[in-house]
């Protein structure tokens, strides 16, 4: 039997997959709800994302949730104006370039800049070392400014993290072998999209847990509030203690265990069978943030611009690394008189303001959101969301995790699948839990 632990968005496709392969498993969550972090409130009149606010999912992908998961009827995909992004830069948002030629032909970058970038198609192949920061791999390529507004301001969407301590082989893998084999990364790039279908942005009518809902239903095996205390290796195969929410506690006995949780959470039940993952897990850094949702009345909004949402680079010293403007992305997530935002404040560049008092981070965010936006009124809504341990950071802690992971005894059958190893996105996450288990490992 496969013991997974954690019903995160990892553990639950795995446990489907081993269900569809007519394997043995038992799926263990220690929380009264499935999803991990993706889950969804409604406050009211209004539809908030306590987690991720929308998944990126290729075709394959939407299929599976469409035919295997039944989901048609609630896919909720993103309206056409959010492939528009925007940049905060001096005082205003700016439009982010979306092709080459609006790159190079464009006011957003300066002339020393888009030299930088028409050097960058002639260079040569090279290997890029395994601790390289994405702030020396882009930086080096194309210059200080694109690394300002461009590259930073994104890596800050995706991880809140910092460009000058994540590396660039843990985050962008991809980018990195096509760049070391084709030289210049535009080229590369160029060549990657000729016959690939565009991911698509999509959420679902009653909100992002409703796809971990739905994989909980089709399982025969889920155990909800089941907490493991303990994970013992015996000869030939792995004790799993296990206390249920009426204080029981049993032991279950399986071949394989499969890890579906944070690294500090791996780390703490890893440390006495083994150690040396145990202590580098230990060390991956989970920065805290907080998510502000706002909604305005859209009367009272004097400039608006139309898209995705608007970031803000660290040179800007702005308050909240940026916003998603949720009700232009995706309809019916508030009053049709209203316009809800969703700022992110915290991470690694500023974990200090992630730990103000709620009515301060409030304050800040709604004074910077009514100066963007030229609004003279107060928020119809506002709310707050926190994380004291957020999301994974690829840096160099992470890298000798993975490692240690790597170099781990194979044969015990032991497998970690969360978004801290091989990927840190929702379709990353799925995509291991369909992969499933490595057949190498006892059965």
């Amino acid at each position: 039997m496969v013991i997974i632990i954690g019903a995160g968005i990892s553990g639950l496709t795995l446990a489907l997959t081993l269900q569809q392969q007519g394997q043995d498993y038992v799926l263990l969550e220690a929380a009264n709800q499935v999803g991990g972090y993706i889950s969804t409130e409604t406050n009211g009149h209004y539809q908030l994302e306590r987690g991720p606010n929308s998944y990126l999912f290729d075709a394959e992908t939407i299929r599976w949730i469409t035919e295997d998961l039944g989901l048609g009827s609630q896919i909720l995909m993103a309206n056409d104006v959010s492939k528009h992004r925007f940049i905060w830069r001096k005082g205003r948002y700016r439009a982010l370039p979306q092709n080459p030629l609006s790159l190079l032909f464009g006011g957003f970058f300066g002339w020393g800049t888009k030299a930088k970038i028409l050097a960058e198609l002639f260079r040569k192949p090279s290997t890029t070392p395994a601790e390289t920061t994405i702030a020396d791999f882009f930086g080096d390529r194309f210059g200080q400014e694109v690394l300002d507004y461009a590259v930073g301001p994104f890596v800050s969407g995706i991880y809140a993290g910092d460009v000058r301590k994540l590396l660039v082989g843990q985050t962008f893998g991809s980018v990195v072998r096509m760049a070391d084999q084709e030289g210049s990364l535009i080229k590369a790039f160029a060549k990657s999209q000729k016959g690939v279908g565009r991911r698509q942005s999509l959420t679902f009518r009653d909100g992002m847990e409703v796809l971990p809902q739905a994989i909980a239903a089709h399982l025969d095996h889920l155990h909800l509030g089941h907490r493991v205390s303990q994970l013992k290796r015996q000869a030939h195969h792995w004790e799993v203690r296990v206390e249920n929410a009426n204080g029981v506690t049993e032991v279950l006995e399986g071949s394989q265990v499969a890890l579906c949780m944070p690294a500090f959470a791996v780390a703490d039940l890893v440390k006495d069978i083994m150690p040396q993952l145990a202590e580098a897990a230990s060390k991956v850094v989970y920065p805290a943030m907080a998510a502000v949702h706002t909604a305005w009345r859209k009367q009272d909004i004097a400039q608006m611009p139309i898209g995705f949402g608007g970031l803000h680079p660290q040179p800007e010293n702005r308050f909240a690394l940026g916003n998603i403007w949720t009700s232009q992305v995706f309809d019916g997530r508030c009053p049709a008189d209203q316009a809800l935002f969703t700022a992110f404040v915290g991470g690694t560049t500023a974990p200090e303001k992630a730990q103000l008092p709620d009515d301060e981070i409030l304050k800040q965010v709604i004074k910077e959101q009514q100066e963007a936006y030229r609004i003279k009124t107060e928020p119809a809504f506002k709310h707050i969301i926190r994380w004291q341990q957020a999301i994974p950071q690829f840096d160099i802690n992470q890298l000798r995790a993975e490692q240690a992971y790597n170099d781990r005894d194979k044969s015990l059958g032991l497998s970690i699948m969360a978004n801290w190893m091989g990927g840190i996105s929702l379709s990353d996450c799925i995509r291991k839990g369909k992969e499933g288990l490595p057949s190498n490992l006892p059965k």
